[in-house]
């Protein structure tokens, strides 16, 4: 492997280990206490390490000499926290999506200068608006999805249609299917109903892993 690619993944598992361990591990701190979670070992330093390495080691293995490398760097760096928040408590933090939303913006943008490829920002922006607007009126359904969640989507669809519409389509299948399978799993064991709520964020933003990993840039 090139000096250059050490360097590149040495970047990415510093900036997300910064902040996970740090800002993100407090925020996921403030979060559990206030709404009553109870602490296990997987809100533990250690286990937010190992989660946010194995993230960026498969992000980057799965997206080196592409374009999706770069547009991985929000969800390697806020997607862990934001995912434990999520399972632990059912809330996705304003601030946290809020960072996410502006880190979205900037990675796009820097694509498109480097690749000068305007079909990505118009993938990315119709991803956004149809999403979020989807979303947005999901929320107001009877046990439709919380407004973390609507506020979390158009970042997490518009970095998978700026990667191609390959992507776009693997990361809704992959999302819909694993929430999908976690929801069947909640009624077959019993601990729930179809009214049931469960975490969506998580799976959102582990089928953007799958979409940017999976996927082609030329489709």
């Amino acid at each position: 492997m090139p000096a250059s690619a050490l360097i590149a993944a040495a970047c990415m598992a510093g900036c997300a280990l910064a902040y996970s361990l740090g800002p993100g591990f407090i925020s996921q701190k403030v979060y559990g206490k206030r709404f009553g979670h109870k602490i296990s070992w997987w809100d533990a330093r250690p286990a937010v390490a190992i989660l946010t390495v194995v993230l960026a080691a498969a992000m980057f293995a799965t997206t080196w000499g592409s374009v999706r490398l770069l547009l991985a760097l929000p969800l390697v760096v806020f997607g862990p926290t934001l995912a434990l928040i999520d399972l632990g408590v059912h809330r996705l933090p304003n601030r946290i999506t809020s960072m996410f939303a502006v880190a979205t913006c900037v990675v796009i943008t820097v694509a498109f200068i480097l690749d000068g490829d305007g079909s990505r920002l118009v993938r990315a922006g119709l991803a956004a608006l149809f999403f979020g607007l989807f979303f947005l009126l999901s929320h107001f359904v009877r046990g439709g999805v919380g407004l973390g969640d609507v506020k979390l989507a158009p970042s997490v669809f518009a970095l998978a249609g700026a990667a191609s519409w390959a992507a776009l389509g693997l990361t809704l299948l992959a999302a819909v299917t694993m929430a999908g399978l976690v929801a069947l799993g909640v009624i077959v064991s019993r601990r729930g109903g179809l009214s049931t709520p469960i975490a969506l964020g998580p799976w959102m933003l582990l089928g953007l892993a799958v979409g940017l990993s999976l996927s082609s840039t030329t489709w």
